[in-house]
């Protein structure tokens, strides 16, 4: 999350950067579509991005942690409890 990159390993064994701005990015899953979908904590959104790179607002304002994708597609974001 420092970094604010989401990388991607080959088959071949080379890293690549794959997400220039993950948008202080937490909780990621792969969808049965092939999209990888990710909780974008700085924009606030759930973001699907296609293998080419292609980003997709899916929802927006809330703030999200983790994530996971349904078999039928159905997408769950963790709400935390923010201590102030």
């Amino acid at each position: 999350m420092s970094r604010n990159r989401t990388y991607k390993v080959g088959l071949d064994n080379q890293v690549s950067q794959f997400i220039a701005n993950a948008r202080k990015g937490s909780g990621q899953a792969f969808g049965p579509d092939g999209r990888l979908y990710a909780v974008a904590g700085g924009d606030q959104e759930v973001i699907a991005y296609a293998t080419d790179g292609t980003a997709k607002v899916i929802a927006r304002g809330f703030v999200g942690k983790d994530i996971v994708v349904a078999h039928n597609g159905n997408i769950y974001v963790t709400n935390p409890r923010r201590i102030m």
